[in-house]
């Protein structure tokens, strides 16, 4: 337990599902559902899992606030997925930066050894990511229609790396593809980091290709799961990092020569990419581009995909096919005990703003990075933000 002020955290245990229960129904976003929060043996699994922690705020034993975190032991990688605080909490700003210096000395014990964490606006508000940029954390790109807390379409990650990891532990043998070069140039200013150099070719592929086959869609989440751990265990898998998200549905051709598995999430209309299994070698932007339009009979309007930032050719194949760099991650990857740059490309078909200035107002560093991915992409809809 540690006392911060009038607040003591902790770790939560099973015995306080129903105050975190409370806490959720007065804290959560009107425009936010969060189903574990809706059953209480689900609630209970969670605080159990040794791949999370709850770290849960008290004053005078009442539950004020609670971070709910996702930990990856292998990659050395933690990401907050939830932050709820009672709305009686007026100093919210305070409140979190207080929560999150427990919450950062337990990620670094030995046991755990994390590297580096990470937040998202679907976890964190834009509001209260912005207040963590006291405490060290960097601003790293956006997901331009990926939904977020507030209810709107903009969503930010920023990161907080532990001692050492940006200057000792990245990989920095490669050259940038020249799509992404504007995004690391801002990261690089708000990380410190040292210059990358950027290609003036980009390698074609090595073999001809054939031609793409017939695709179908399969939604069956239990099957998708076992099929797809199963290539995961035997390292048949290409592509296949995703950070903290698994398949729920995957598109495939009736030889099973090509296997892509995605996350669906109907509700926002959102996918995720998450691996590939190719027997074949056909062209990634005609499979990319099919698998787009595929998903678009299905209403979803926003993908996304991570890929490796040295992989210039995968990069190059994914710009073509309407994947636009949106994200610049330095050390997003453990790669024995050095770490691997990835960058986040998304495809929207929605415009993310609408002919009125919405009514938030957006840190400048947000915007500089939607400017970029809205260059590529050959729009200008910046001017209905209010930048501060």
């Amino acid at each position: 337990m540690i006392k911060v002020g009038e607040i003591q955290f902790r770790l939560a245990s099973e015995t306080d599902v129903f105050s975190l229960m409370r806490l959720y129904q007065v804290g959560k976003h009107p425009s936010n559902s969060d189903p574990v929060f809706l059953d209480a043996e689900k609630l209970r699994e969670s605080i159990r899992s040794p791949f999370t922690a709850w770290i849960l705020g008290e004053k005078n034993g009442v539950a004020l606030t609670v971070f709910s975190i996702l930990i990856d032991l292998e990659n050395r990688l933690a990401k907050v997925v939830r932050l709820y605080l009672d709305p009686v909490v007026t100093d919210w700003a305070g409140v979190l930066k207080k929560g999150l210096v427990p919450l950062l000395a337990y990620l670094k014990d030995p046991k755990r050894k994390i590297e580096v964490i990470y937040t998202t606006a679907q976890g964190v508000s834009l509001k209260q990511q912005e207040a963590t940029l006291e405490l060290g954390f960097k601003i790293v790109g956006v997901l331009p229609m990926a939904s977020a807390t507030e209810g709107n379409r903009l969503n930010g990650v920023a990161a907080y790396f532990f001692d050492k990891v940006l200057e000792e532990k990245r990989h920095q043998d490669f050259q940038l593809h020249p799509a992404i070069a504007p995004f690391f140039d801002l990261v690089k200013r708000e990380c410190h980091l040292e210059d990358l150099p950027v290609a003036q070719d980009v390698p074609s592929s090595p073999v001809p290709f054939e031609a793409v086959p017939s695709l179908e869609l399969i939604h069956a989440p239990q099957f998708v799961l076992r099929r797809f751990s199963k290539l995961e265990e035997r390292k048949s898998l290409a592509m296949h990092f995703y950070p903290f998200t698994r398949p729920n549905a995957m598109i495939i051709d009736r030889d099973e020569s090509v296997e892509i598995y995605v996350k669906l999430i109907p509700e926002e209309q959102m996918a995720t990419i998450i691996g590939e299994r190719l027997e074949k070698a056909v062209n990634p932007t005609e499979l990319y581009s099919q698998l787009a339009r595929m998903l678009a009979r299905e209403k979803i309007s926003y993908i996304e995909v991570i890929n490796d930032a040295a992989d210039l050719w995968g990069i190059d194949c994914f710009v073509k096919a309407g994947y636009l760099p949106c994200t610049y991650f330095p050390a997003l990857k453990a790669q024995g005990e050095k770490r691997r740059d990835y960058v986040v490309l998304a495809r929207s078909s929605e415009r993310l703003f609408t002919n009125s200035a919405l009514p938030i107002s957006v840190n400048k560093i947000y915007l500089e990075y939607l400017a970029e991915y809205y260059k590529l992409e050959g729009r200008d809809y910046l001017s209905k933000f209010k930048a501060k």
